[in-house]
């Protein structure tokens, strides 16, 4: 959660310190060059249908998506993380105070989007969409220790949750600018994000033969409940053309 909001509160700082020149008279350009193709860390493309309106899709190979759920207080310890076959190791956190733990990952996106230029002399536009966020397998190891299972508490014990992600819809908000040169020379930057449940398969496993598996299927059943928002931010710095 504290990461979602950082990355959203630099997002906006970004923004509003952004050089004078994306204040140009951006509605004329807007009419004269209006079908525009940018490229960030995938592409965008699409069509000022008037001074104020455009509608475009994009997509991108990078987004960052977090995951936690609600409600839950501090439950396990130390944690490694295994996100498309490459194991990370870091700090355990299994719940912290905001519910399920937080992490990000290698997500991509495909999204439509219509924006709305409110001034003439400016770039600035608001945005209101609806994207689409692939699925994704992630394993997360925690190192043997007193810990709760289940409604057991279990000594020395390690534990596995494999978890298989859905693809993730919703609507989405952003702002940003857009900058259109004389020569059709295009760039911009801005973000956009957006809350949405998804759904989880939970597989926990553990190398102690004295977990039950009732118990092992108790804690999957509590991962997916309190696993169940994904929120996407998605900042964005693209160059193009506009024609």
């Amino acid at each position: 959660m504290k990461n979602y909001y950082r990355s959203l509160i630099f997002g906006i700082c970004l923004l509003l310190t952004v050089p004078e020149i994306l204040f140009a008279d951006s509605a004329a350009s807007r009419s004269t060059d209006p079908l525009q193709v940018q490229f960030d860390l995938g592409g965008s493309i699409g069509y000022h249908l008037s001074d104020s309106l455009y509608f475009g899709a994009l997509s991108s190979g990078y987004l960052m998506l977090g995951f936690s759920g609600m409600g839950m207080s501090p439950k396990h310890g130390g944690e490694e993380h295994q996100e498309e076959g490459e194991e990370h190791e870091g700090e355990e956190m299994y719940h912290d105070s905001g519910g399920l733990h937080d992490t990000k990952g290698n997500y991509s996106l495909k999204a439509m989007e219509m924006r709305y230029s409110p001034f003439s002399s400016s770039g600035f536009y608001l945005t209101l969409g609806y994207y689409q966020a692939s699925g994704m397998s992630e394993t997360i190891k925690y190192s043997a220790a007193t810990r709760t299972i289940g409604a057991t508490q279990y000594s020395n014990t390690d534990m596995q949750l494999k978890i298989e992600r859905d693809s993730s819809t919703g609507p989405m908000l952003g702002l940003g600018w857009n900058w259109i040169s004389d020569s059709g020379f295009s760039g911009g930057l801005g973000m956009v994000w957006g809350t949405t449940r998804i759904n989880h398969k939970v597989q926990v496993t553990s190398t102690s033969s004295a977990v039950s598996e009732a118990d092992l299927q108790a804690e999957a059943l509590e991962a997916e409940e309190h696993m169940s928002y994904a929120r996407m931010v998605q900042p964005r710095l693209a160059i193009g053309w506009n024609f």
